[in-house]
């Protein structure tokens, strides 16, 4: 297994929907002003969740991108804080 890493306070750009179905989301997640393309598998679903204006936790690992044949972040869960009320 690979490592996991969380990366908080992530902000996304460039979104859109890839594969023969649409089921994954690919872009750029950005932290602290630096961005870095990233791609998460069978997570289209949770397209409402990656455009929130609010920063976000991400959960993933460094991946590489045949295509690119460059270094991305692979995403495997989102982490939200909900304000208490």
């Amino acid at each position: 297994a690979r490592p996991r890493f969380l990366l908080t306070d992530c902000t996304f750009s460039e979104l859109t929907l890839v594969g023969n179905r649409k089921q994954h989301l690919k872009g750029q997640v950005t932290q602290n002003g630096t961005s870095l393309p990233f791609i998460a598998f069978r997570m289209a679903k949770y397209l409402d969740a990656f455009e929130r204006a609010e920063p976000i936790g991400l959960v993933g690992h460094a991946g590489f991108d045949d295509w690119r044949n460059s270094v991305q972040i692979q995403g495997i869960d989102l982490v939200i804080d909900e304000p208490s009320t």
